[in-house]
């Protein structure tokens, strides 16, 4: 049996942390977020850190969210913020368009 993949749009973190409590569940919370800073050089709290330690490279994220399910887990959650996506609108469409393809649940 597959996994069933939700893709929240920017939900509330308390909703994401209750998914993330059950034990046959991935959760990835707001992949493209160091992308987002590395790409508006914005000042946010943390900045450094969540660059070093997630990717910025979009293409490479949208593959990571489009592949394997981590762990092999029942249910994979996957917490995307809508500005994290807008470099330009045609990158931002590209993006929602290949996650949107791979008929994939979309929470």
């Amino acid at each position: 049996m597959s996994a069933v993949i939700r893709r929240g749009w920017a939900r509330h973190r308390i909703w994401r942390s209750s998914i993330e409590a059950r034990g046959d569940t991935a959760v990835v919370d707001e992949p493209f977020y160091a992308a987002y800073l590395q790409r508006t050089g914005l000042d946010h709290p943390m900045r450094e850190e969540v660059i070093a330690s997630q990717s910025i490279d979009p293409n490479e994220i949208e593959k990571m969210l489009v592949g394997p399910v981590p762990g092999d887990a029942a249910v994979w959650y996957q917490k995307l913020m809508t500005p994290h996506l807008q470099a330009s609108v045609d990158e931002a469409q590209s993006h929602y368009e290949a996650l949107r393809s791979h008929r994939l649940s979309a929470g």
